[in-house]
């Protein structure tokens, strides 16, 4: 699934995505963002970029006790305007 980052706070480490589907916001959480970032010290696991509200994002929805969360988020492709990508 895709959708647009409505707002993240990296200092609570959580935020909502709006999804395409408009069926509505999904609560995401820090600890279910894809590690691409660099590594604080050697030896250790990337780090996730915090998200920036508008930024595009793939997702997978579970549904949590209090709501539907998005798992396994990562930041979507960007595309060329014109450009199909190949199947």
């Amino acid at each position: 699934m895709t959708g647009t980052v409505r707002w993240f706070e990296p200092k609570k480490g959580y935020g909502f995505i709006e999804p395409e589907d408009g069926a509505g916001d999904v609560y995401v959480h820090y600890g279910s963002m894809a590690r691409t970032g660099d590594s604080l010290l050697p030896g250790t696991a990337p780090v996730a970029k915090p998200l920036e509200p508008g930024e595009k994002v793939q997702f997978e929805v579970v549904q949590a006790p209090y709501g539907r969360q998005a798992t396994q988020v990562k930041r979507a492709e960007a595309q060329t305007p014109g450009v199909v990508s190949p199947c």
